[in-house]
């Protein structure tokens, strides 16, 4: 088991504020740590929870478990298995055509956004954090380009 530390730093803090400073431990898996604070808080002074707030957290936590698994997948170990310098000269068509030899299940049609679609979406992007969730498709159609 890793030493964090983290009991030495909650030592002496109000237990309300625990769970602001265990669920960032992790850059990933912030819930996890941050629901097990507040559980720990919970069993110390006596508190169950009704019904609706452990289904609620039980949501929370099966939406956590699909992120993580995301992020490290894609973030943390994809550069391993990724030539990123190959993979931005990426050809979207290729990419559909690839993902569609290997499902043979999901044979109905991939619609890819039309330049005029993303020249359109790229105009009515207010924001940096928008035009990346566009995709480099639409980031190589942008105006001016």
């Amino acid at each position: 088991m890793l030493f964090r530390g983290i009991e030495m730093i909650l030592k002496g803090r109000n237990p309300e504020d625990a769970w602001l400073f265990t669920q960032r431990l992790c850059g990933v898996c912030t819930y996890v740590h941050g629901s097990s604070s507040v559980r720990c808080v919970e069993n110390a002074i006596g508190i169950s929870v009704p019904p609706n707030a452990r289904t609620v957290r039980n949501l929370l936590m099966g939406a956590q478990f699909v992120h993580d698994h995301i992020v490290h997948f894609y973030h943390l170990h994809a550069l391993d298995w990724v030539d990123v310098t190959s993979a931005l000269n990426a050809e979207p068509s290729v990419t559909k055509s690839l993902a569609q030899s290997l499902s043979p299940a999901r044979r109905r049609s991939i619609s890819l956004p039309s330049k005029h679609a993303c020249r359109a979406l790229w105009r009515a992007a207010n924001s940096a954090s928008l035009r990346r969730l566009l995709g480099p498709r639409c980031l190589r159609s942008q105006p001016g380009s």
